[in-house]
């Protein structure tokens, strides 16, 4: 049994790690806020604060380029945050996330060897770190770190995990404009160190408009009421996990890239609750194996496919 310990799934609060952590880790972090002193900032800040969240979607069948399979898939994840305020300025943040996905292949594979169903099941387990603090009325920085283990149930653990690290900054140019930027650095499976750069903002357009970071994408929403809000949102999302090593492709590496664009809607019935809603299309999906050395096996593209989400967040 692994250690429970997403990137990670993280309270919608918390946005500089969920947003940095999608761009080379497994997605399905919710984030919204792009501005990490928000954290901070709130009018009546709990010293200790609990967050709670579950997540359930489903990406619907679509076939393969090279025509001979087609693949669903189905996600559930659930996640914890303890927040602790460090005196008036600062903030010290502790996660823990597990996200699970089921892969249907129909009628074979097209990923291992054999034409087999190269897997079903993949599990995710992370445990993350982050500091933000309000250096002065204008500006923020964020310092955060974090271990994921992706992989089947019966691939070698050691084999599974990556490691990263993140710094950021954020500037408040007025009332209704943030802009930041944050630099990532992270290990990947059978691969070199990637360092990428995550820009982040939040923009309050007017009294109802609102565009702002949200995942490795951007969100642009509307303030239907004072608890709802709909808008539209596009992002990159990238997994990658290793297989079993007694399976077609032993102790091999799967890499997982797509663009999802849709509908985004967020419910808060009361001021500790919100549930996320999303209904939209995978513009761009892609697969790439590679064997227990790096070297790569198969690659292939899906058709876009129509995906439904929701998610819960509860915070104490």
């Amino acid at each position: 049994m692994r250690p429970t310990f997403r990137p990670t799934r993280l309270s919608t609060r918390t946005p500089w790690l969920g947003a940095a952590l999608l761009a080379t880790l497994p997605a399905g972090v919710m984030a919204q806020d792009a501005d990490p002193s928000e954290e901070i900032a709130e009018r009546r800040p709990a010293r200790v604060s609990i967050t709670l969240g579950a997540s359930a979607s489903y990406r619907f069948e679509s076939d393969f380029d090279s025509g001979s399979s087609d693949v669903s898939i189905a996600r559930v994840g659930a996640d914890a945050e303890a927040g602790f305020l460090v005196g008036d300025r600062s903030r010290l943040a502790l996660s823990f996330g597990t996200e699970h996905s089921f892969y249907d292949f129909s009628p074979m594979g097209v990923l291992v060897p054999g034409g087999v169903d190269p897997f079903d099941t993949i599990h995710d387990y992370t445990m993350g770190a982050r500091f933000t603090t309000r250096i002065n009325d204008s500006w923020s920085a964020l310092l955060g770190a974090g271990v994921q283990s992706s992989g089947e149930s019966s691939a070698d653990f050691d084999d599974t995990l990556t490691y990263n690290g993140l710094v950021g900054a954020s500037y408040q140019v007025n009332e209704k404009l943030s802009i930041g930027a944050a630099i990532v650095i992270s290990s990947r499976l059978e691969d070199d160190v990637v360092v990428i750069p995550v820009p982040t903002i939040t923009w309050n357009i007017d009294d109802r408009w609102r565009l702002e970071s949200k995942g490795a994408g951007l969100l642009l929403s509307y303030k239907a009421s004072d608890d709802l809000r709909v808008g539209l949102q596009g992002a990159f999302e990238r997994r990658e996990f290793r297989l079993d090593d007694m399976g077609p492709l032993p102790s091999g590496v799967i890499r997982e890239r797509r663009v999802p664009v849709g509908l985004w809607t967020r419910w808060t019935p009361a001021p500790n609750i919100s549930i996320e809603g999303t209904l939209g299309a995978d513009v761009y999906v892609e697969f790439e194996s590679l064997n227990s050395s790096g070297v790569k096996f198969a690659e292939d593209e899906t058709d876009p496919a129509v995906y439904a989400g929701l998610a819960l967040s509860i915070r104490f």
